[in-house]
């Protein structure tokens, strides 16, 4: 009986098929509004389409704070974290 079981699962696995590229997490050139401030070279937190993200300041602006509230740009993810600048800047 279990080794019907794994075997079945086996099976499953074996014709699980992957999303297309094109289906992936895309997030770059979207914007998030800033919820935890953002320090310099600092994690702070953003969120985008209701979702919750670490944030950090792409490098050319890690000397400034950006604030809550703050709508940002999405430069680049890393991981888990989002690379940002204020919109328009």
């Amino acid at each position: 009986m279990l080794l019907a079981s794994v075997i079945k699962n086996i099976a499953a696995l074996s014709t699980f098929e992957q999303r297309p590229s094109s289906q992936s997490l895309t997030c770059v050139l979207d914007t998030a509004v800033v919820v935890n401030d953002i320090q310099p070279h600092s994690v702070g937190k953003v969120v985008m389409h209701g979702v919750y993200w670490k944030a950090k300041a792409i490098n050319s602006l890690s000397s400034q704070t950006i604030s809550i509230g703050q709508t940002v740009s999405i430069s680049h993810r890393q991981g888990l974290t989002l690379y940002v600048s204020p919109e328009g800047a």
